[in-house]
């Protein structure tokens, strides 16, 4: 289903809108025939002093009477510790060498945009505790404000490739093979597979209790935060996903509580917990994003689309063949905790959720749907005046990765440098400095994440904890 999705969408985001792409940057810059890259003397002082540090950090972990290089050590949240300070929470400051990498090769107005959002999260945290909001139920909502801002930057995206759908929408009555060469498959075979791949989620959960009208409602939504997170990937580039907790089963018992769905129904919506990524909402679990980015590598390579389906075609095979045996293997061996933590924790929240639903029945949340309503609304807003602006320094897709809880902590100071440095340098130096300066930060992604993949194999071959540089 995400690979037509993704092949129905390629020609509009890839081809037309020429959507930036980000991340795609380091693989093409790295895989570049010419190899130029790996002449440049700024590449590998970043690779040295990224795997330096974690190579350092990683033999402390062993001598601990040796100094420790503090990259994720600090914690504002220590000088907070009143009321109503203390209601922002965890605010980290991590240093990580390849998390400012990342960040400097992301535009500059989702960098502005992921800052602000997210202390204005930690604004209304302190506001609700300051003016006593923050006791009601779900304050401050940010899987709505989230799924608000999602949501905004979706229909925009729609609304842009009109023209498109109603083009696939025409080859799909009739099939035009001379107009769809450049095309992975034919839109009709796109289309048919797709409303197979429907089909048979939706007889499964039918046959398992589940109404047709609540399948139809949570398939709905939760294709609408897998593509919308796809375009919000593709456009402006952030490495995560999470927008908070926002899954489709959250949304739909905001609107309609649980009473009116009924326990038949609530089983099974907690059994799709898996599908939104289990903790945060992260969608972890949806490949979108990846899939989009390996038909923009297609096409700024030369690799026919065809070739790069069968290639994403077989290593969806791979993956998932092998992770049905690893995965079990390593939890019967070492244990759930240690062998899957990820399974562990989201078997947890699967039944406890449905635990609380059942025991705790919760009525439709009008102050969510409304505080989403608003979000979208405001997010509309600010797309309107990004398309009339063009200084206009925020972002829907920051609004997204701002106010999202856990992940956004360790990445918000890393961005923050990143935003400081990559402002400096376009204000002293321009464009030129910046292209001769980005394989420095190229060389700190490359340098922490070979050293990264270093310490998880060595565990294996000791048979111990080592050192834990994420």
């Amino acid at each position: 289903m995400f690979l037509c999705l993704t092949a129905i969408l390629r020609k509009q985001w890839v081809n037309r809108e020429k959507l930036a792409y980000p991340i795609v940057q380091i693989p093409l810059l790295i895989t570049a025939q010419s190899g130029t890259i790996f002449r440049n003397r700024l590449l590998w002082i970043g690779f040295g002093l990224a795997a330096g540090i974690n190579l350092f950090n990683g033999i402390q972990f062993f001598f601990p009477t040796l100094p420790v290089i503090p990259v994720q050590k600090y914690d504002l949240n220590i000088y907070f510790s009143q009321k109503p300070w203390n209601t922002m929470g965890s605010t980290p400051l991590r240093f990580h060498p390849y998390l400012i990498g990342f960040a400097f090769i992301l535009p500059f107005d989702l960098l502005f945009s992921c800052v602000f959002f997210y202390l204005m999260k930690k604004v209304q945290l302190l506001l609700g505790s300051a003016t006593g909001i923050v006791t009601l139920t779900g304050y401050p909502f940010l899987g709505e404000q989230g799924a608000g801002a999602l949501f905004a930057l979706l229909v925009i995206a729609c609304w842009s490739g009109r023209k498109h759908f109603k083009t696939v929408l025409y080859h799909v009555i009739r099939p035009n093979p001379a107009e769809e060469s450049a095309e992975p498959i034919s839109y009709r075979t796109m289309v048919v597979i797709l409303c197979f791949g429907l089909l048979l989620p939706m007889l499964f959960c039918l046959r398992s209790g589940m109404s047709f009208w609540v399948f139809a409602i949570f398939i709905t939504i939760y294709l609408a935060i897998v593509v919308g997170l796809t375009r919000m990937r593709d456009e402006l580039g952030p490495p995560i996903h999470a927008i908070g907790y926002a899954t489709p089963q959250d949304l739909m018992i905001s609107m309609l509580g649980t009473r009116r769905l009924r326990p038949g129904n609530l089983t099974l919506l907690s059994l799709m917990n898996w599908l939104s990524g289990v903790s945060y909402a992260s969608f972890r679990t949806h490949p979108m994003p990846e899939q989009m980015e390996s038909f923009k590598l297609a096409e700024r390579s030369g690799i026919q689309n065809r070739t790069m389906l069968i290639v994403l075609i077989l290593a969806s095979i791979v993956g998932i063949g092998s992770s049905l045996i690893l995965c079990p293997y390593t939890i019967y061996k070492e244990g759930v905790a240690a062998g899957s933590e990820q399974i562990h924790a989201g078997g947890a929240e699967t039944y406890n959720f449905l635990s609380s639903w059942l025991v705790n029945p919760k009525p439709a949340d009008k102050v969510a749907i409304t505080v989403l309503g608003l979000t979208f609304a405001l997010n509309l807003g600010i797309i309107f005046f990004r398309s009339r602006l063009a200084w206009f320094p925020l972002s829907p897709a920051g609004y997204v990765i701002g106010v999202a809880p856990g992940t956004t902590d360790i990445i918000w100071f890393p961005m923050v440098i990143a935003l400081v440095l990559k402002w400096l340098i376009l204000w002293y130096g321009g464009v030129g400095v910046y292209k001769q300066g980005l394989p420095f930060f190229i060389g700190l992604v490359l340098g922490e994440a070979l050293l990264g993949c270093f310490w998880p194999i060595l565990s294996l071959v000791l048979r111990s904890t080592v050192y834990n540089w994420i």
